[in-house]
């Protein structure tokens, strides 16, 4: 099924965000035979987390469609994956089970939908937190922490059970417009290591990994004599004032104010670059961050 309301970030503080997980799973077994005398399970807990960001003066509904298509793919996909799982193989003394659950979780963002024109670093930094939230209430809720606390089902007897357990969350991005520069912004800020709670298992933490980063009608390189209707030069820094410091960085019109450079211990300085649109394309505190998703 589909969801038509979007997430509401920050206004009911996720009560509802999680019902958008479309939890199905596949499992594959080599079986078993009368005389089996062990039980080895490993259950694979793939957590999808899909990230739509809108652009400039939008908001959280400006991507619904893509929204609900990729949660009916989603589901298409996992529902043909069980229709096909392996049959049973060869009987063993050693009965392994391995099972591969699915979730994903669809989340638009909207922490840049009451402002839009204070900055390219503003809006990154506002996407960076919002996730990192997103995800520390992904780590501590039912889908993760809650089923490290369930208890395991006993072994019959004669049998030995050894249970491996690991959760992964894989994270996209996909920025429309703007949206895909605050994306690119937010790389350095987001926590790839996100603790489990300590009653939990201390020292413990899940592991996001970069899945892939899309973005659509995304000026990367400005839009600095590359606007849509074209406009005389020295009408660019009118433009640019009327439309902010988002309009300044858009039209590359100098750093203006820059608040993460020390936050994230970037090694250059504002100094180095003549725009931020400059230090995006080139400081490797942001491109390595954007080169390790599989697919970008």
């Amino acid at each position: 099924h589909t969801h038509n309301n979007q997430p509401s970030f920050g206004r009911s503080k996720h009560d509802n965000i999680f019902a958008t997980f479309l939890s199905l799973s596949t499992t594959k077994e080599r079986t078993e035979n009368n005389k089996m005398v062990s039980l080895v399970a490993t259950k694979n807990h793939i957590h999808h987390v899909m990230i739509l960001v809108h652009g400039i003066m939008g908001n959280p509904k400006e991507l619904g469609y893509v929204h609900q298509a990729l949660e009916r793919e989603f589901e298409a996909s996992v529902a043909a994956s069980v229709a096909t799982a392996s049959p049973p193989g060869e009987s063993s003394s050693t009965t392994t089970t391995t099972t591969t659950t699915m979730s994903l979780l669809v989340h638009s963002a909207s922490c840049n939908e009451q402002d839009s024109l204070d900055g390219v670093e503003a809006g990154g930094l506002r996407l960076a937190t919002e996730i990192n939230e997103l995800l520390q209430d992904l780590v501590a809720g039912d889908e993760i922490a809650g089923s490290l606390l369930q208890p395991q089902k006993q072994p019959d007897e004669g049998q030995q059970r050894q249970q491996e357990v690991h959760h992964t969350i894989a994270l996209s991005f996909l920025g429309f417009s703007l949206g895909g520069l605050y994306s690119r912004y937010a790389l350095p800020f987001i926590e790839w290591n996100i603790p489990l709670p300590e009653s939990i298992s201390p020292d413990t933490s899940i592991q996001v990994v970069p899945n892939i980063f899309a973005t659509a009608a995304t000026p990367h390189l400005g839009i600095k004599r590359m606007t849509y209707w074209k406009l005389p030069q020295c009408l660019e820094p009118v433009v640019a004032w009327y439309l902010g410091q988002t309009g300044r960085d858009l039209f590359r019109q100098g750093h203006g104010r820059r608040q993460s450079t020390k936050k994230a211990n970037l090694e250059t300085t504002e100094e180095d670059y003549e725009d931020l649109i400059q230090q995006m394309s080139l400081d490797p505190k942001f491109l390595l961050p954007l080169s390790k998703f599989s697919k970008r």
